[in-house]
């Protein structure tokens, strides 16, 4: 009786391990349906999401094409808008507003005799440290360093003219307005000083104007 009743027992056993392993089985087996479904799902949105960046940057370009063909149908029909006189001549002014702005702390340096060193390099030191000692001990400004100077340049080739024009960039305007205030010190400079002349830094416009009315640097002592 014992004997019977642990067989059917193992057989319930058995069949429960086996309903187990199958459930087993079939779970695996949905999984991995699963898993290959969402995965060629995914896919199918990648795709769909390619094919959308796609067509927005075909849609851009398309909008770039249609844009610059609409600009040349305008030239080709002369409806592109035209800068009246007006426009231009403001926009002259401003170029000369802002070249003005540009040159406010440069300056001319007339009749000045030339170094003969042959090295540019050389001669960019004699024309800073002729400059340097005109400002300060010619024209009296002691403070005057050598610091302010923040470029020189000879005017014009070098074979045109014997004694050339020195172009003088100087740190501030100030400093350009304090060097003509006392401009009239150099009539008692010495000899080689004396025939200097001192003048601004002048716009192509300012200077036709000038010379339109005749005028001349009131702050020039050359003669």
């Amino acid at each position: 009786m014992i004997n019977k009743s642990t067989e059917a027992f193992d057989k319930k056993i058995k069949l429960t391990d086996d309903k187990v392993e199958q459930l087993g089985e079939t779970m695996i087996t949905n999984l991995a349906k699963s898993s290959n479904k969402l995965t060629k799902e995914l896919g199918d949105l990648k795709v769909a999401l390619d094919d959308l960046d796609t067509r927005q940057r075909t849609d851009t370009v398309q909008k770039s094409f249609e844009a610059l063909d609409g600009n040349i149908d305008n030239i080709q029909q002369g409806q592109l808008e035209i800068p009246t006189q007006g426009d231009l001549n403001i926009e002259k002014t401003i170029i000369d507003m802002r070249d003005e702005e540009a040159r406010k702390s440069n300056m001319i340096v007339y009749n000045t005799e030339e170094s003969k060193e042959e090295a540019p390099r050389d001669r960019y030191r004699a024309d800073t440290l002729f400059i340097h000692t005109l400002f300060r001990d010619q024209i009296g400004m002691t403070e005057f360093k050598e610091e302010y100077i923040l470029n020189v340049t000879r005017l014009e080739k070098k074979q045109d003219v014997k004694n050339r024009p020195i172009w003088v960039k100087l740190d501030t305007q100030a400093t350009k307005n304090s060097i003509f205030r006392n401009t009239a010190k150099l009539r008692a400079a010495d000899k080689k000083y004396k025939q200097l002349g001192l003048e601004h830094d002048y716009t192509p416009k300012q200077q036709a104007e000038r010379k339109k009315t005749g005028r001349r640097s009131k702050e020039t002592t050359r003669s």
